[in-house]
């Protein structure tokens, strides 16, 4: 889907992906595969990005500051979240955050 913000006239292109029984949608909670010290973290961005054209890109808002931007990537907005607390991850390298022995 294509998803436009009116106030900033940017486009997005945001969709879910999925591999086996991995379902990476945004909005989800996840954590980072083999970077589980990073936390957890919202998915804001599924799809390709102007950084790396040929691979599909989970943008994630973490919940601590150890990301490394605010959503945007070389002046390209995919998401808004503080400076920080933003990073990018191949598709594939999260998995759905447990939260009170749950998968969330």
């Amino acid at each position: 889907a294509v998803v436009s913000t009116q106030s900033t006239g940017v486009f997005l292109f945001q969709f879910s992906t999925s591999i086996g029984s991995i379902m990476e949608v945004v909005g989800s909670k996840v954590t980072v595969v083999h970077s589980p010290e990073l936390g957890t973290g919202t998915i804001r961005f599924v799809g390709k990005t102007h950084f790396q054209t040929d691979l599909v890109w989970i943008g994630i808002e973490l919940e601590r500051n150890f990301g490394k931007n605010d959503g945007a990537v070389n002046g390209v907005r995919y998401f808004q979240c503080k400076m920080g607390y933003g990073i990018f991850v191949k598709q594939g390298q999260t998995q759905p955050a447990k939260i009170e022995g749950k998968h969330h």
